[in-house]
């Protein structure tokens, strides 16, 4: 019986850390979209993480927000990050242009 709970809440944890990395990718998604972009404009992109064996569970949410290439990327290991998040993203996107200027 323990065994089955400790499984149940591990499967919530789980759960839990897919919600925080969706959370975090709407809010990038959300901030590109205010500059006319999305993530498929992104060139670079930096994940902080306070524990890197959640890279698999963040990489599962991560790629459906992009249709095209991905950005280049470091994801990168931090001992804490503000209000106990796991999650932290940064980017560089680039605005593609209208016209060719020769």
């Amino acid at each position: 019986m323990e065994c089955a709970r400790a499984l149940a809440g591990l499967g919530h944890r789980v759960q839990l850390f897919e919600a925080e990395a969706r959370l975090v990718m709407d809010a990038v998604k959300h901030t590109l979209e205010q500059a006319g972009l999305t993530a498929d404009d992104l060139v670079s992109v930096t994940v902080y993480c306070t524990d890197l064996e959640l890279y698999d569970k963040f990489n599962a949410v991560y790629r459906t927000y992009f249709h095209g290439n991905y950005p280049a990327r470091a994801f990168i290991g931090i001992n804490r990050l503000v209000r106990g998040a796991h999650f932290e993203v940064a980017g560089v996107a680039v605005k593609p242009s209208s016209a060719v200027k020769h």
